[in-house]
C-alpha cells in the first residue's frame, strides 16, 4: 500500500506533535476542586450534527454523540472495517479498530484528538484548541477525531476514504 505525500506529510506532523507533547506534558489545570461546576457542559461545550444518529455514519462519514460501548462498521473495498468505541469516561474515549485482514489494535484519545488508522499503521495527535477541520481520508483510511466532551459523551467525527 502506498501512502500519499498527504497522508505521510499529516502522519510525521501528528508524530511530531504526539512527541513534542510528551517532552511538554499536556492537560488542563484550569478546572480545580473548589470549582463544582468544572466538568459541567458550557455553552461553549461541543455538539454532534447527527446527534446520537448512528445511522448516519453508513455513508462513512458522520459527527456523533457516543456514551456507552458502540460499534461502528465501514464497508470498504477490501470488506468491512469495525471501529468499537469500548468505554467512554470523562475524559475520552478507549477504542478498537479491526481491519479485513489485519487483526484489531486498541488505542484511547482524550482532549481534542484526531487518530488515522490503516490497515497496516496508525497515528493519533491531540491540539491545544480551536477546532479540528473535517477529514479528508484517502481510501482505505479511517479519520476519527474527538472534538471534545459534552455531559458524559463523547462528540466523534468520523470518515472512511
Amino acid at each position: 500500500m502506498t501512502l500519499s505525500r498527504t497522508f505521510r506529510r499529516r502522519r510525521l506532523a501528528a508524530c511530531s506533535l504526539v512527541a513534542a507533547l510528551a517532552l511538554a506534558g499536556c492537560g488542563d489545570d484550569s478546572a480545580s476542586d473548589s470549582d463544582p461546576d468544572a466538568g459541567a457542559a458550557s455553552s461553549d461545550a461541543p455538539t454532534a450534527a447527527d446527534g446520537t444518529d448512528y445511522s448516519a455514519c453508513d455513508d462513512g462519514e458522520c459527527e456523533v454523540a457516543v456514551s456507552e460501548p458502540t460499534d461502528f462498521v465501514f464497508t470498504t473495498a477490501e470488506g468491512e472495517v469495525t471501529l468499537s468505541i469500548t468505554d467512554v469516561t470523562e475524559n475520552g474515549i478507549e477504542i478498537s479498530t479491526a481491519f479485513p485482514g489485519a487483526g484489531q489494535s486498541t488505542g484511547s484519545l482524550g482532549g481534542l484528538c484526531e487518530s488515522v488508522l490503516t490497515s497496516t499503521s496508525s497515528s493519533s495527535a491531540c491540539y491545544g484548541g480551536g477546532t479540528l477541520p473535517p477529514p479528508e481520508p484517502e481510501p482505505g483510511i479511517l479519520v476519527l477525531q474527538l472534538l471534545g466532551m459534552n455531559e458524559g459523551a463523547a462528540i466523534l467525527r468520523m470518515a472512511m476514504g
